[in-house]
């Protein structure tokens, strides 16, 4: 099967993930594993929640999964991040994907976000 025949969704996973190759070893196992037990778990017409979508490899994996009659409610607070959440949702046009530009919290409030700077205590 060459690339243009794969569907559209896996051959943008395939772009995301080829972006994991320069991550440690353990995390690349730790993303193996997660992914792992989204693929066992998620099945036709579930609700799945992505918080934190970042891109939306995620996003794209559940929709996938959970297919015509699930849902993919996705979360992404950083506008910049969200803005490219929202181009590759798009490019695929999946309709059970929700796309919400806000963080999750125990409380309602506002925080700043600080993306690629740890946050101290």
């Amino acid at each position: 099967m060459n690339n243009t025949s794969r569907p559209r969704a896996i051959r943008l996973l395939d772009r995301i993930w080829a972006g994991f190759q320069h991550r440690p070893a353990g995390d690349l196992d730790l993303e193996r594993a997660e992914q792992t037990f989204y693929i066992k778990y998620l099945k036709e017409a579930m609700v799945a929640f992505d918080v934190g979508a970042n891109v939306g490899e995620l996003t794209l994996l559940f929709s996938r999964f959970v297919e015509q009659h699930g849902q993919v409610h996705a979360f992404e607070a950083s506008s910049r991040t969200f803005a490219r959440l929202k181009t590759v949702c798009e490019s695929v046009n999946r309709k059970k994907i929700m796309l919400y530009p806000v963080a999750l919290a125990q409380k309602e409030g506002t925080v700043a976000l600080h993306p690629g700077f740890p946050i101290s205590n």
